[in-house]
């Protein structure tokens, strides 16, 4: 096997040195074929070009990854704010990396943070037993991910019934124009949708006023 450096990269992807530099430190555009094809050759060869400068000069990488989607909760947030200035006291350095719930678009920043030389990486996002079971075998990087299907039902749930029974509390108290202020999400499966459906059964069931005006919707 030849010695696997940029030049190999560049020759095996069609391109030139400063393309795969590039494509490596994403210092300018360059096209999404030209990208996907320099990123397939990387990962087909194990090339990974930061942790190799880094095991020559003796040191490691001493990075983490968090990548986070556009639907996270305040809980979420404040554990990436605990875990980043953990890090950072312990001398790690941290790279943030964004993308949408699908699953090619996770699988892409998994790929980014894989060959800038991340070996760990904490994502803000769901996986499927599916999914992680197909990250684990293609991928070298290691994954730890917030939620299992099975605890995020469980959230959901959590935030159904306590604003449940907090209503039918208040109603039984005698109060009976009770209002709510929500935040409207894209997302059908989200907490915050769980948190207005808790409240319109409670409502429902207690008979209490259900006037429009008595409910604020935010985004």
């Amino acid at each position: 096997m030849a010695n696997i450096d940029i030049k190999f990269i560049a020759k095996k992807s069609g391109c030139s040195i400063a393309t795969v530099s590039r494509v490596i430190n994403r210092s300018k555009p360059v096209s999404e074929k030209l990208q996907k094809r320099v990123v397939d050759t990387i990962r087909k060869y194990n090339y990974n070009p930061s942790v190799h400068a880094q095991y020559l000069a003796g040191k490691k990488s001493k990075l983490f990854g968090f990548i986070m989607t556009n639907y996270i909760n305040q809980y979420q947030l404040l554990l990436f704010r605990y875990l980043n200035e953990f890090a950072c006291k312990m001398g790690y350095g941290c790279i943030i990396r964004y993308c949408n719930s699908g699953f090619e678009e996770k699988l892409e920043a998994l790929r980014e943070l894989e060959i800038r030389g991340i070996e760990v990486c904490f994502s803000l996002f769901l996986l499927s037993r599916e999914e992680e079971a197909y990250i684990k075998e293609n991928f070298r990087i290691k994954v730890c991910h917030m939620q299992s299907p099975e605890m995020r039902l469980n959230i959901m749930e959590k935030n159904e019934s306590s604003v449940y029974e907090t209503i039918c509390y208040l109603a039984q108290l005698g109060h009976r124009r009770i209002g709510g202020i929500f935040c409207i999400d894209e997302m059908d499966d989200s907490f915050l949708i769980a948190r207005k459906r808790g409240f319109l059964r409670a409502v429902r069931q207690m008979q209490l006023d259900q006037e429009e005006s008595l409910i604020a919707n935010y985004a």
